[in-house]
């Protein structure tokens, strides 16, 4: 069993030392002052940090973990019911989003939690702020809640994690189908909840009459938004766009090829490797081999974006083994719930422009799976918040501690 400690208290030296400093922690209330401090302190460092604009993902974390933004999420839970921490969370993180476990980890830490954190073996500068910025605030002397969680890597073994789930009361497994059949068969603490987040896939749709409307710098505006949905984490997240489904009318229209232009402005600094590229052809090959696309001149350019014109009634899906890196299947459609046959339970995200409140709950009504848990404005899809894939993470992290007969009285 091979592990390597990236943060802990400096009493943690082994799995079993790291499960018995997390239990004498012990839970905390609710949004507990010192967890909100904690996490406010190094969002403050994080926006701070030399060149972090280079690192949107790091900046759109720091943002969102300001103090205001924390204090409008405890707005939303009644004061009503007593609300406490469940024990030791188990976090397993993904290997494509190098952020997103400091999300459900600080999450969990609002919640009253303690928490042990299996994160990639893959080493990023994103990971290595991240672990400074801990390193920074614990040797300040804030290790009551430095002590609180662990971070480490392992490699893909079942042991250490069957140690910790024997003694977690929560359960948090980021990454693909395999990963998560694989770990849900270890056994888990009889009284441990399990959140899971699999393989998802999003898409984006916009009302070729709403593009009719605007100016061509509110069209650029809207393109770039676009692109930096699909340019961050290289289209890989799961709530990144991979198809575009353009409402009005069934063929390319004027709109769309206005549309096209400005996109083609705003990805102008888009670069892939030679690698890279090479997958998108293939990727595209098997489309088209399989019926899933329109047969057409397609550009595997390095720097473009590639669009291929999807068969909106082939059986095959452009979800499957889907490079990412700037490739985007697009559909042709008269009115937006005409996308509802098309929509699969394991859809995530749709990111829209140009339709009116009525007509999203027009489609979110008439929906026939549990596809679809977030609609957004484009440009926000791979925001994060607190309600994810249909979870409410801060309900499902904490413990309810039922008070009322008590107040009847």
């Amino acid at each position: 069993m091979s592990i390597d400690f990236l943060f802990s208290d400096k009493n943690i030296s082994c799995v079993n030392g790291a499960i018995e400093h997390l239990k004498s922690c012990g839970v905390w209330d609710f949004f507990d002052e010192r967890a909100i401090t904690f996490i406010t302190k190094f969002a403050s460092l994080l926006l701070k940090y030399p060149n972090i604009k280079q690192y949107p993902d790091l900046v759109a974390l720091a943002y969102w973990f300001r103090r205001a933004n924390i204090n409008k999420m405890y707005s939303n839970y009644s004061s009503d019911i007593f609300r406490r921490g469940r024990g030791i969370s188990l976090h397993i993180a993904p290997s494509n989003v190098d952020t997103i476990f400091v999300y459900s980890f600080f999450l969990s830490l609002l919640s009253g939690n303690t928490s042990f954190i299996r994160v990639s073996q893959k080493t990023s500068p994103q990971l290595d702020i991240i672990l400074e910025l801990f390193q920074k605030l614990y040797d300040a002397g804030d290790t009551e809640t430095s002590g609180r969680f662990v971070i480490c890597t392992y490699p893909h073994e079942n042991t250490t994690t069957a140690i910790v789930s024997r003694h977690c009361e929560l359960r948090i497994i980021w990454g693909g189908n395999h990963t998560i059949k694989t770990i849900t068969a270890i056994p888990l603490n009889p009284t441990a909840l399990e959140l899971k987040f699999p393989n998802r896939s999003s898409f984006a749709a916009i009302n070729s009459a709403a593009i009719a409307k605007i100016h061509d710098r509110e069209l650029i505006k809207l393109c770039q938004s676009f692109y930096s949905d699909i340019q961050l984490f290289g289209q890989q997240a799961c709530s990144s766009p991979l198809a575009l489904f353009f409402v009005g009318s069934t063929e390319p229209c004027e709109q769309y090829f206005r549309f096209i232009d400005a996109f083609k402005l705003a990805s102008d600094n888009h670069q892939l490797s030679s690698s890279e590229v090479m997958n998108r052809y293939v990727y595209s090959s098997s489309l088209a081999i399989n019926g899933a696309i329109n047969k057409s001149d397609i550009s595997f350019k390095h720097n473009e974006i590639t669009f291929l014109k999807g068969n909106i009634n082939s059986h095959s899906s452009f979800r499957n083994d889907h490079p990412g890196n700037g490739t985007l299947i697009q559909f042709f459609l008269l009115k937006l719930t005409d996308i509802i046959k098309y929509i699969r339970p394991e859809d995530q995200t749709l990111s829209v422009y140009g339709f009116s409140e009525n007509e999203i709950s027009a489609l979110l009504s008439s929906l026939i799976n549990r596809g679809i848990d977030r609609v957004v404005p484009i440009g926000q899809a791979l925001e994060f918040n607190n309600i994810w894939d249909g979870v409410d993470l801060l309900e499902t992290m904490s413990r309810k501690i039922d008070i009322s007969k008590l107040k009847r009285k």
